[in-house]
């Protein structure tokens, strides 16, 4: 079986388990909330895991361009880089897809890979670290863009104060 079949094959079960990793990360008042409720609206961290999830599984099976995944792990990184989240803590949840995938598929993987060779098995283990890069990439850049946005709050308050005080600022 290829590995684009397996992870057809077990998809749900690799969108399941990651999002309960997702869930671990958060204080258990969060966790239940995430789980518990799937609205857009309501929820819309846990629409931004399981959407980044979805990309990222597509994006391993080729069925999905670079730039729509690139979307969905910047929205990703925003959520966690607003949440002041830290940096391991963003990426783990990349590194998890990894360990997720060896845990579900495993067995066939190593079976793949001796009836097929590791090519295919290579090739899926330089994209989830590509992967990697990418959430890197993203995170930093929302980062440095809530950094920005601090800066540019507090020069406005303090601007207002000197303009209350009567002071030039």
């Amino acid at each position: 079986m290829s590995i684009k079949n397996l992870l057809t094959e077990y998809r749900e079960r690799i969108i399941a388990e990651w999002l309960t990793e997702v869930e671990r990360g958060y204080p258990l008042s969060s966790s239940g909330y995430l789980r518990a409720t799937s609205h857009p609206f309501l929820n819309p961290a846990g629409l931004r895991h399981r959407e980044a999830v979805e990309a990222m599984l597509d994006y391993l099976r080729n069925e999905t361009a670079r730039e729509d995944l690139t979307c969905a792990l910047e929205e990703l990184m925003r959520v966690r880089a607003v949440q002041d989240s830290t940096p391991e803590a963003g990426f783990a949840l990349i590194y998890a897809l990894k360990h997720i995938l060896h845990r579900i598929c495993g067995p066939e993987l190593e079976e793949q890979a001796k009836n097929a060779g590791l090519e295919e098995f290579l090739r899926l283990e330089k994209t989830l670290d590509g992967l990697m890069l990418l959430a890197l990439d993203a995170y930093v850049r929302c980062r440095d863009k809530v950094a920005e946005l601090r800066v540019e709050e507090l020069k406005r308050r303090h601007s207002q104060i000197f303009r209350l005080a009567g002071l030039s600022g």
